[in-house]
C-alpha cells in the first residue's frame, strides 16, 4: 500500500472514531438533593413589669422581695427575658416630703435579688420630686449606672453621671429589642433646654439601631380614661412618635390598668400599656404584669399575677396584642 493510500485510511479511522466517540450520551448524572437545615421553633419569652412598689417599700417590704424572688426563680421556666420597673419605687420623697432612708433600703434589698438577670430602673415622681424640684440623688444611690455598665446588654445612660434615664439591648428568640426607660421629669407642656437634650440623646439611641424594635418604659403617659398626662404628652411629640420600629410602651403612676392604641408617624401601630395596683388591698397585694411574647401565635399575651397570693388577677383583665416576629 502506498504512502498516500495509508494516510487517507488514517484519517478515515479517525474521523469515524471521533464520530462515534461523539454519538456516545453522556453517562447520567446523579440528582443533586439540597441540604436543608431543620427549623428550630422559636420559644416563647417573657418580660415583667414592676408597677409602683412605692406602698411595698414603705410598708410591706415582703412584697415586693416576694415580687423579685418570683422572677428570679422563673427566668428559666417562662424564659423572662426582662425585667422594667415603671417608676415609684419608693413613696415618701413626694413634693415637700425629704427623702426615707429606709423605704430606699427595702427598695434596694428587694431589687438585688435581681442581679445577674436583666432589668432595668427608672424614678417616678414619687422617687424624685423634693420641694417641688427634680432631685434623683437619692435614687442614683441605690441604682447607679456604675452597677450595670458591666453588662454587654446595658447600652447606655443619662445624663452622663446619672441613670434615671437609660436603655438595654436584649436579644432573645429572633428579636432585637432596645428598652428605652425614661424618668419622670415633671409636668411640663414645652421642653426645658435640660429636657430637650436628654430628648436629643433618647432620638439618638433609637435612630442607631434602626434594626431594633423599641419598648418605651416610663412612669406617667395615660391617665385612667386613656388620654395623655402632661409629661406623656410631651413624650409622645418630641420622641416616641419620630419612630417608625416604636411598637410598645409601658407605664404605671395611676392606679388602673389602660390601653390605649396610637399610631405614629410613619404609619406603625403603638400600644401603651398602664398598669398599676397601689390601690388595691395592701399597696397592691404584689401584682405585677406578665407579658408573653409567643412566636407560634403572633401575640403578646398579658396577664397580670401576684407573687404574693400566687393567682392572676381576674382573667377579664388578660388580653392579646399582635405582634409580627422577625
Amino acid at each position: 500500500m502506498t504512502r498516500y493510500a495509508l494516510s487517507a485510511l488514517l484519517v478515515l479511522l479517525i474521523g469515524f472514531t471521533s464520530c462515534t466517540i461523539a454519538q456516545i450520551p453522556p453517562a447520567p448524572q446523579p440528582a443533586v438533593v439540597p441540604v436543608t437545615q431543620p427549623v428550630t421553633p422559636r420559644k416563647p419569652f417573657t418580660i415583667v413589669a414592676l408597677p409602683d412598689t412605692q406602698l411595698y417599700s414603705k410598708t410591706f417590704p415582703a412584697t415586693f422581695t416576694a415580687q423579685t424572688q418570683w422572677i428570679n426563680d422563673n427566668t428559666v421556666s417562662k424564659n423572662i427575658a426582662f425585667t422594667v420597673h415603671l417608676g415609684d419605687i419608693v413613696d415618701s420623697q413626694h413634693n415637700s416630703s425629704e427623702p426615707v432612708k429606709a423605704e430606699w433600703t427595702n427598695a434596694k434589698n428587694a431589687m438585688d435579688l435581681l442581679n445577674g438577670l436583666k432589668y432595668s430602673v427608672l424614678p417616678g415622681n414619687h422617687d424624685n420630686l423634693v420641694k417641688g424640684k427634680i432631685d434623683n440623688a437619692f435614687f442614683n444611690s441605690s441604682f447607679p449606672y456604675t452597677g450595670f455598665e458591666k453588662y454587654p446588654w446595658y447600652g447606655d445612660h443619662y445624663p452622663l453621671n446619672g441613670n434615671e434615664n437609660s436603655y438595654s439591648l436584649v436579644d432573645i428568640s429572633g428579636q432585637k429589642l432596645l428598652i428605652l426607660s425614661i424618668g419622670f421629669f415633671g409636668n411640663l407642656t414645652q421642653p426645658t433646654v435640660e429636657l430637650s437634650m436628654m430628648f436629643d440623646w433618647a432620638n439618638a439611641a433609637i435612630a442607631k439601631y434602626p434594626e431594633r424594635r423599641v419598648i418605651v418604659v416610663t412612669h406617667s403617659m395615660i391617665n385612667n380614661k386613656g388620654a395623655f398626662s402632661r409629661g406623656g404628652k410631651l413624650l409622645w411629640d418630641q420622641m416616641i412618635k419620630q419612630h417608625q420600629n416604636v411598637f410598645l410602651v409601658l407605664c404605671g403612676h395611676v392606679c388602673t390598668e389602660s390601653t390605649v392604641t396610637k399610631i405614629a408617624e410613619s404609619g406603625n401601630v403603638v400600644n401603651i400599656l398602664l398598669s398599676d395596683y397601689q390601690c388595691d388591698e395592701k399597696g397592691g397585694n404584689g401584682y405585677l404584669r406578665v407579658m408573653e411574647f409567643i412566636p407560634s401565635q403572633s401575640i403578646i399575651h398579658v396577664e397580670t399575677f401576684s407573687p404574693l397570693t400566687n393567682t392572676w388577677r381576674d382573667k377579664s383583665t388578660s388580653f392579646d396584642l399582635p405582634y409580627i416576629f422577625q
